[in-house]
């Protein structure tokens, strides 16, 4: 090696040690980085900040719509102040500040009740502010719902929607008492959040259950109806109630039925329990179709009333019988 550096000559050498210096500054010299670097590593905050663009938040409330002139502002700020006129600027140029978009997911109540009687409701619609600007609707924003525990017995529509959505809840006949969380999120183009709304159903205890709530039924013809008082356990299962009286309110147009077990349903005579089944066969009509209400009111135990009622369309033989 020494013989190699005695056999150059000065210029040599220095180029020789200017060579190695720049070797070893390019190894600890930082990688460089491209604008491209967020949409490859997303995770990577700081090469998030350098990329071109707009930096995003969102967020979720909870008020009524359409109040929100009153209630953004203070959540998130507001507009900016604007700035005082002065001298003009001679200081060279600084790079822009990213520009930011504040987005807010407003939904009109926190909380629903559900019975099966009267559906929930609610209103959602996001806005959006870019770099302080006043608030505008954001329709780009998509909003997402899904419930816990999920159940057929309780209904959500729409699920998906974009902007604004107007949600309604409904809730079976059969369905489980109980609370249950409702979870909204929205998603901008690059930020996402969720909030949680409380689902509260709310049902009886206590169902008349009827196979038919309507009916179409011909002179001649014979229809069965199964008629159940059920009462929900502990468990939230639902099981036969055996001691309910249940009573049939006929239609004025009785007499153009038979009835099996036949009136009246009184005391002492064919009073009904628990589980009835009817067979309704149409005997007589006076018009080719004609529309009929057959009614049930069940008594529980406790005294607690239920009253149900059945949609019959009664229509005229399609023959005639000709007598020789």
């Amino acid at each position: 090696m020494k013989r190699l550096l005695n056999s150059l000559s000065a210029v040599q050498k220095a180029i020789l040690v200017l060579s190695l210096m720049f070797a070893l500054l390019a190894l600890a010299a930082p990688p460089m980085v491209s604008a491209d670097d967020c949409l490859a590593d997303p995770l990577n905050a700081a090469d998030c900040m350098r990329t071109p663009g707009y930096v995003q938040t969102i967020t979720i409330i909870f008020s009524g719509l359409p109040a929100v002139a009153a209630i953004i502002p203070n959540l998130v700020g507001g507009s900016r102040p604007p700035v005082p006129a002065g001298p003009k600027d001679t200081t060279p140029d600084q790079p822009d500040e990213q520009p930011t978009i504040n987005y807010v997911v407003q939904v009109s109540s926190q909380s629903v009740t559900v019975t099966p009687e009267q559906s929930g409701a609610l209103a959602i619609k996001a806005w959006k502010s870019v770099d302080g600007a006043p608030w505008t609707p954001a329709p780009e924003v998509r909003i997402g719902l899904s419930i816990s525990p999920d159940a057929l017995d309780l209904r959500i529509s729409p699920r998906t929607g974009t902007g604004q959505m107007q949600v309604s809840l409904t809730a079976d006949e059969m369905a489980v008492a109980g609370k249950r969380t409702l979870t909204i999120t929205g998603m901008a183009p690059a930020a996402r959040t969720s909030a949680q709304v409380q689902v509260d159903v709310q049902t009886s205890p206590y169902q008349l259950q009827i196979s038919q709530e309507e009916f179409d039924i011909a002179v001649g013809e014979t229809v069965e109806l199964t008629v159940q008082a059920l009462k929900r356990n502990e468990s939230g299962i639902w099981e036969e109630e055996p001691d309910t009286r249940i009573r049939p309110w006929l239609p004025t147009e009785k007499d153009y039925f038979d009835w099996s077990p036949p009136p009246p349903y009184t005391r002492g005579a064919n009073e009904l329990y628990g589980h009835v089944v009817m067979r309704i066969t149409a005997i007589n009509a006076e018009k080719d179709t004609e529309l009929c209400y057959l009614s049930f009111t069940a008594i529980y135990p406790d005294r607690t009333e239920i009253n149900r009622r059945v949609e019959i369309t009664l229509k005229a033989a399609d023959y005639e019988v000709i007598f020789l």
